[in-house]
């Protein structure tokens, strides 16, 4: 299921390429319902870009009906995030998303682009479950939680900038 979707944050371009940068808002990232022993690991590439990547489990009694019955246990996600050197005020990143024991990936390609007020990322990409008969359904289902991800993302956005005004 194709994903395209366009994220404003209330922060600028320099703040927002900050705030993916301190491992504590990766941890805040993976504060959801459900998620359990969050990792984060995030460092500069030697050529300046960034690198994220994180990982947790997912309570699967947290997943919808349709879903448990494929799992047995609760499924074990990762998450790479790797963005390109900043260029001018724009950067260019890739996400990739594994859910084990599912045969489900996500692959998403974004841009962010701003300016000392706010920042813009834009996000397209793709997620694929591939289970017989089932499997549409649980990407619409997986789909609408990655949306609502991002979204928090902005609000968690806030809340960073003003932790590190304190």
């Amino acid at each position: 299921m194709r994903i395209n979707e366009t994220y404003a944050y209330p922060l600028g371009f320099d703040k927002v390429n900050a705030m993916y940068a301190d491992p504590a808002f990766t941890y805040a990232r993976l504060d959801q319902p459900g998620v359990t022993d969050p990792q984060a690991n995030v460092h500069s590439t030697a050529d300046g870009g960034l690198l994220i990547e994180a990982s947790c489990t997912l309570d699967v009694n947290q997943l919808p009906p349709a879903a448990q019955r494929f799992l047995k246990k609760s499924p074990a996600i990762t998450m790479k995030e790797q963005w390109e050197p900043i260029s001018g005020r724009e950067r260019v990143g890739s996400t990739m998303l594994t859910v084990e024991g599912v045969n489900a990936r996500g692959h998403f390609t974004s841009k962010l682009s701003g300016n000392d007020a706010q920042a813009v990322r834009q996000m397209d990409g793709e997620f694929t479950v591939k289970i017989p008969l089932v499997g549409k359904t649980i990407e619409n289902m997986a789909m609408k939680q990655i949306s609502r991800i991002f979204e928090a993302e902005v609000g968690l956005a806030e809340k960073w900038n003003q932790d590190q005004a304190r």
